[in-house]
């Protein structure tokens, strides 16, 4: 799901599901190995938490409201609110720890 500084607030604060924010930028080499584990993620947990993309370049609103000082960064929101965050490339199994307590924790 590819979401906009138009589009942020209804997608994603408003989302009844938990949601995980990835936040990249065309030119960010690391954000590509980070978007497939991403990718990964949305199939693993479709149903229990919304998985959504923002291009960092493209929507500098959004990013300057989130403080994103560096790429790749995953944001986890929930209930509109975030409660964590991961900058730069980390392994798949962190990702998926950090969404497990997220949706554990409902």
């Amino acid at each position: 799901l590819d979401v906009s500084d138009a589009d942020f607030a209804e997608r994603v604060e408003a989302s009844s599901l938990p949601v995980v924010v990835d936040v990249w930028a065309e030119w960010c080499q690391p954000c590509q190995t980070m978007s497939a584990y991403v990718g990964f993620l949305a199939q693993e947990y479709e149903g229990r938490l919304l998985v959504a993309a923002l291009d960092a370049d493209e929507n500098l609103q959004t990013s300057e409201r989130f403080q994103i000082l560096g790429l790749p960064t995953l944001l986890f929101f929930k209930n509109g609110v975030e409660v964590d965050r991961i900058v730069g490339l980390v392994s798949f199994a962190e990702i998926k720890a950090r969404a497990e307590s997220l949706i554990s924790n409902l």
